[in-house]
C-alpha cells in the first residue's frame, strides 16, 4: 500500500514546527550573530523538520503531477520492494529537475536574507542542514551542537518551500492566504499556479509566514530588491 499526499497534514506540519520555531526566537533573536546558537530545543525541531521533509518527499513520490517526472517509476518500484532503501539521493534524482530546487531561494523577513535550502542538490549532494538532521537522529547528544539556529533556519525554509513549490499544495494556500496575487480572484491565482515555470500574466504573486517569504518567478527574472519590496509590510495586500 502507498501513501497518498495530504496537503493539509503536510501544510499543518509545518505550521506545527514554524509555531514552536517562533517561540525560540522569542527568547533568542533571530539575528545573525546568534545563528551558532544550539540547543536541545533546537535539536527536536531539527528532528522534527528533518523528518517531515522525508516524509513529504515520500508520499509526493506518488502525486499523480510527478507522473511525468524523469526516474519516477523506477524509484515506486524500489520503494514498493524496498521500502527503507529511498533516501535523499532519490528525492534528488527525481525532484531536482522536476521543480529546480537547487536554484529556490526564500526570504527569511526578519533579517532580510535569502537562504538557499537545496542549493547542494545542483552537485550532487546533500543539504549541510540534513546531514546536521541526520547526525542528530543517530546520535542527540554527541552531535547535538550541530542544532544551530542557523541549520534549523535553513532546514525548516526548506520545508516551507517544498510546500509552495509542490503543486499539490498551492491551491490550500491560496484558500488560507498564505499564497497571494493581488486583487485577483482565487480559482484564477490557482489556475495560473497549476504550472511548473516562471509565471506569464500573474505579477506581484508570492507567499509568506510570519518568518519566511517567496516570490513566484515572472517571464522576466525580478531582482533581490524588488522581491524585498514584494514581500515588505508597505506592500499593497500585505
Amino acid at each position: 500500500m502507498t501513501n497518498q499526499f495530504n496537503p493539509h497534514l503536510a501544510w499543518e506540519a509545518y505550521v506545527s514546527i514554524e509555531e514552536d520555531f517562533r517561540k525560540f526566537i522569542y527568547y533568542v533573536p533571530l539575528e545573525r550573530e546568534h545563528f551558532d546558537v544550539w540547543s536541545l530545543y533546537l535539536g527536536d525541531l531539527m528532528l522534527r523538520v528533518g523528518s517531515t521533509v522525508d516524509s513529504f518527499f515520500r508520499n509526493a513520490l506518488y502525486s499523480p503531477i510527478m507522473d511525468s517526472a524523469d526516474n519516477i517509476k523506477e524509484i515506486q518500484e524500489i520503494r514498493k520492494k524496498h521500502p527503507d532503501n529511498i533516501n535523499i539521493s532519490d528525492y534528488r534524482t527525481i525532484f531536482e529537475p522536476f521543480y529546480q530546487l537547487s536554484s529556490e531561494s526564500v526570504h527569511v523577513l526578519r533579517t532580510k536574507d535569502n537562504v538557499q535550502p537545496f542549493s547542494k542538490f545542483a552537485s550532487g549532494k546533500s543539504p549541510n542542514w540534513w546531514g546536521a538532521y541526520n547526525n542528530i537522529k543517530h546520535d542527540r547528544f554527541s552531535n547535538m551542537k550541530e542544532a544551530t539556529l542557523g541549520a534549523t533556519l535553513t532546514a525548516l525554509a526548506g520545508l516551507f518551500l517544498l510546500n509552495v513549490l509542490h503543486l499539490e499544495t498551492r491551491p490550500l494556500l491560496v484558500d488560507l492566504d498564505i499564497i497571494r496575487a493581488g486583487d485577483y480572484a482565487k480559482e484564477f491565482v490557482k489556475g495560473m499556479l497549476s504550472n511548473r515555470g516562471a509565471l506569464d500574466g500573474l505579477a506581484d504573486a508570492y507567499a509568506k509566514t510570519d518568518v519566511f517569504g517567496y516570490v513566484f518567478a515572472l517571464k522576466g527574472k525580478l531582482s533581490d530588491d524588488e522581491k524585498a519590496r514584494i514581500l515588505s509590510p508597505s506592500f499593497p495586500g500585505y
